[in-house]
């Protein structure tokens, strides 16, 4: 098995797979930032934070000044808020302008007597005050943790409906750069020296690759140490500033990481001279073997850079492991 291509050309999609990951990842992200999606999506939530009775509360909260703060341009709407500034918009609210009692009994009826807090919206904050047990700060607590847990539930909403995107965008790039991976595979398998180089180039590369933890995102540093390119998914941007490194690098992500697959040892793009007779070819199976290796390739892109990126690992080891197993094995015999 080892001197069979099977490992190499694991090897070699895997990596190529990954970049794609990455690729598709970074256009994501930039059409995100683009189209304010996330801030579309997050103001939806605040106002629709229960199904009922919450409006009003909804829009005092997106209209408080701790909102506002986080705001890029007037009329737009912060990609993430804190959790702090949210409990203390709730805060607010129930204070109607007075200050905040230090009783818990006095903040019940506050809340209680309140015109904008009732029905539904009304039984949730009180039902975070009776587990306060008597403390203020455990109520702001409260709110604080009440939030967490249901932008959790929004992100996994959220991220579900950016994986469709995911695919879409795949396959688009699949057709784009013309990356069937039938064809791969089969031009690999053909072509030992080739996939053996495929290997090298990825074990080489895998080794200036590390996963960072914080962001589930990847870092690639030269030689030396140095980071020359940082991949994130990162939602917390919320200034013009930011926002707008943030779309930059993404866009410098893209052009590296496509450059690097076209120096990459398999077949791929367009011919210029006859993409015509190419994408008129009466080769009925032949379309056809394209057209299902560009979904095979979307498909792998979809699965995500992290899932390439931890099998890639796997294979390269399972390789190193039967390399160093060899010569026991000859000697043995």
């Amino acid at each position: 098995m080892l001197n069979s291509p099977i490992l190499d050309i694991a090897i070699g999609l895997s990596f190529l797979y990954f970049l794609m990951g990455l690729i598709t990842s970074s256009l994501n992200e930039m059409i995100m930032i683009k189209f304010e999606s996330r801030p579309k999506k997050l103001k939806h939530a605040i106002l629709n934070f229960l199904e009922n009775d919450w409006n009003g509360i909804g829009e005092q909260i997106i209209s408080s000044p701790y909102v506002k703060a986080l705001k890029k341009k007037p009329n737009g709407f912060p990609s993430k808020i804190p959790a702090n500034a949210f409990a203390q918009s709730i805060i607010d609210v129930i204070k109607e302008g007075d200050d905040l009692p230090d009783d818990i009994n006095d903040i019940r009826k506050k809340i209680k007597s309140s015109t904008i807090i009732s029905g539904e919206a009304q039984t949730w904050v009180l039902g975070i005050l009776d587990r306060s047990y008597g403390k203020v700060e455990n109520f702001y607590l409260g709110l604080e943790s009440a939030y967490d847990e249901s932008m959790d539930r929004v992100k996994e909403w959220y991220t579900h409906q950016a994986k469709r995107w995911v695919f879409v965008i795949g396959l688009l790039l699949s057709i784009i750069l013309n990356i069937d991976s039938i064809h791969v595979i089969k031009t690999l398998w053909s072509d030992e020296a080739k996939a053996k180089e495929l290997a090298m180039l990825t074990e080489q590369s895998l080794n200036n690759i590390e996963q960072d933890s914080t962001n589930s995102g990847f870092i690639l540093r030269d030689e030396k140490g140095q980071v020359l390119y940082r991949y994130t998914t990162s939602d917390s941007l919320s200034t013009p500033t930011e926002l707008k490194k943030n779309y930059q690098q993404e866009k410098t992500n893209i052009q590296h990481t496509t450059a690097t697959i076209k120096g990459l040892p398999i077949p791929m793009g367009w011919d210029a001279d006859n993409l015509l007779e190419e994408i008129t070819s009466p080769n009925m199976m032949g379309q056809i073997s394209r057209i299902l290796g560009w979904l095979m390739t979307a498909i792998a892109i979809y699965l995500g850079a992290p899932f390439w990126f931890d099998l890639l690992k796997n294979i390269v080891n399972v390789k190193q492991t039967i390399k160093k197993m060899k010569p026991q094995t000859s000697s043995t015999k």
